[in-house]
């Protein structure tokens, strides 16, 4: 499978904070926000030819942003603090596939913002607010807005 990798931040809209994944370069990491564009905010985006994105952390190779949206996917309601659990994985060979929890789609809003659904949980898109990063489930048709809206901010 071929991809291509791009060099970004990812931008919450409403907060303006930034999507940080930290790691140890082995199994552990986590998944937090920051202020600033740094070390830990500087996230490797993976574009396969599959149409599937993956997110890695550019500090600890092999972890990858996780999103577990199973308890969103039972209910099939919107929360008002969102839920599910987003922390990391680690693959010593790489991307593990599409399917997985750590897949993603990118959609482009009206706006030019992104959302990044879960491919694993169709419905159930990322999620930053002003204490957590989580995920969210919409409705069919939905469009996602406020907390699940981001700009991904290309990096040298």
């Amino acid at each position: 499978m071929s991809y291509v990798v791009i060099k970004a931040a990812i931008k919450s809209q409403e907060f303006g904070t930034y999507l940080s994944i930290t790691g140890n370069g082995t199994a552990v990491g986590t998944v937090t926000t920051t202020t600033t564009i740094n070390a830990s905010s500087t996230l490797y985006i993976e574009l396969y030819s599959t149409g599937i994105y993956a997110i890695r952390a550019s500090n600890a190779p092999g972890v990858y942003l996780r999103f577990d949206a199973s308890p969103l996917e039972e209910t099939k309601t919107p929360l008002a603090s969102g839920g599910g659990t987003v922390n990391t994985a680690y693959y010593a060979s790489g991307f593990p596939g599409a399917g997985n929890y750590e897949s993603f789609h990118f959609q482009t809003l009206a706006d030019g913002t992104t959302a990044i659904e879960s491919v694993n949980f169709p419905q159930c898109y990322l999620r930053i607010s002003s204490t957590d990063v989580n995920g969210q489930y919409y409705l069919p048709g939905v469009q996602p807005a406020n907390y699940e809206v981001f700009s991904i901010l290309l990096l040298n």
